[in-house]
């Protein structure tokens, strides 16, 4: 329990003492106004100022069927599908599919399922979540690279920065909140 409490009053302080860095770095946000009068819709013309609508090559190898998380990285668009392909599919700046990366199975680099994912963009490798409390490690290509067990809780997201990665639970602990965790990047 201590583990618990110990991690995640360090957690708060690295956000803290990493806020100003991640305002500075992220500089493509939106801040939105919504009247009182408006009845909560808008078109995405109403917020950008250039809305550009991509394809995507529609295969039996690349359909998607639910877009959990969609990353743009180097020039790519990286997608998991949760549902359906139950990995990342990875499309270039026009629309056409380029690969897959993970799979469901029992060999190496496989994972039973996958819940989340990131850009390990300091490394440019890809880190899959899997619902055991698991990363799987992928380089761009989709070569497998490694696997590394975390502690056994529910984990549902992940993400990353220079120190190494965020993981969250949005489950309640024993201490009635929720869980975030760092583990620092090593290999």
């Amino acid at each position: 329990m201590w583990k618990v409490i110990i991690l995640f009053g360090f957690s708060l302080l690295l956000s803290a003492c990493q806020q100003e860095a991640c305002e500075k770095e992220h500089t493509d946000k939106i801040n939105v106004l919504v009247s009182d009068g408006c009845d909560g819709t808008a078109l995405l013309g109403d917020v950008f100022e250039t809305v550009e609508t991509i394809q995507l090559e529609s295969s039996t190898e690349s359909m998607i069927t639910h877009i959990k998380r969609l990353i743009p990285f180097k020039e790519k668009y990286f997608i998991l599908d949760n549902k359906e392909q139950k990995c990342i599919l990875v499309f270039d700046p026009k629309g056409k599919f380029i690969r897959k990366i993970g799979k469901v199975g029992h060999g190496r680099g496989e994972y039973i399922t996958v819940e989340d994912f990131c850009i390990d963009k300091e490394n440019e490798r890809i880190v899959i979540l899997s619902n055991n409390s698991t990363v799987y490690a992928y380089k761009l290509d989709g070569e497998f690279l490694f696997k590394k067990e975390l502690d056994k809780s529910i984990l549902w997201s992940i993400a990353s920065n220079s120190q190494g990665f965020l993981l969250s639970s949005n489950h309640l602990t024993r201490m009635r909140s929720f869980f975030i965790g760092l583990t620092r990047t090593s290999t």
